[in-house]
């Protein structure tokens, strides 16, 4: 083997990159933390539904929040799975299988998780503020302040899919807004 031949072998060697433990174990540790918000969140959903004396609408905005969590979860761990199937394999493409389906499914799982945390501060605002109007304090109006955040969450993020503005990280497996596109971040940016 000449010298020429040898080097282009170490050269081609080391431009492969190596399985890096590490990586493997901090997604692990990720698929871990997602399993136990899973145990959390259906925890409080059937003890909140098992259980009369715990019914009211705090509970309901508190289980509200627990579906939002389970969602949010389940889309963080279809990315954890290919994020570890990535530094299994070390693939180098430039896309990444329903890279815009994932992307939208994270930013409406994390809407529906802030809308959430919304939703239960402005009924914190309706039994603090205005306890006075017992209307406010109602399951209907709460209801409704749910129904409005699903239907929020679930439209807004709609331009994210519709729009070719995002581009494919290799680092972290996933779609991304490109900031190049300004309108498109700032509006993604407002509604999350």
């Amino acid at each position: 083997m000449n010298i020429t031949a040898v080097s282009n072998l170490l050269s081609s060697s080391s431009d492969q990159v190596s399985i890096r433990p590490h990586f493997i174990l901090l997604d692990l540790f990720l698929v871990s933390s997602i399993f136990l918000g899973f145990v959390f969140c259906i925890s409080f959903i059937c003890i909140s539904a098992g259980y009369r004396s715990c019914r009211s609408v705090l509970t309901l905005l508190s289980a509200n929040s627990c579906i939002a969590g389970l969602i949010f979860n389940g889309v963080q761990l279809i990315n954890a799975l290919f994020l570890i199937r990535d530094d299994i394999f070390l693939t180098k493409t430039n896309f990444n299988q329903f890279c815009e389906v994932r992307s939208y499914l994270m930013h409406v799982s994390g809407s529906l998780l802030y809308y959430s945390y919304c939703v239960q501060s402005i009924s914190r605002l309706f039994f603090v503020v205005f306890y006075k109007h017992t209307f406010l304090l109602t399951y209907h109006i709460h209801f409704i302040l749910i129904a409005i955040q699903w239907t929020l969450g679930l439209i807004l993020p709609i331009s994210m899919i519709t729009s070719s503005h995002q581009q494919y990280q290799k680092d972290t497996s996933q779609c991304f807004i490109t900031i190049k596109n300004v309108s498109q971040t700032l509006y993604g940016n407002t509604w999350k």
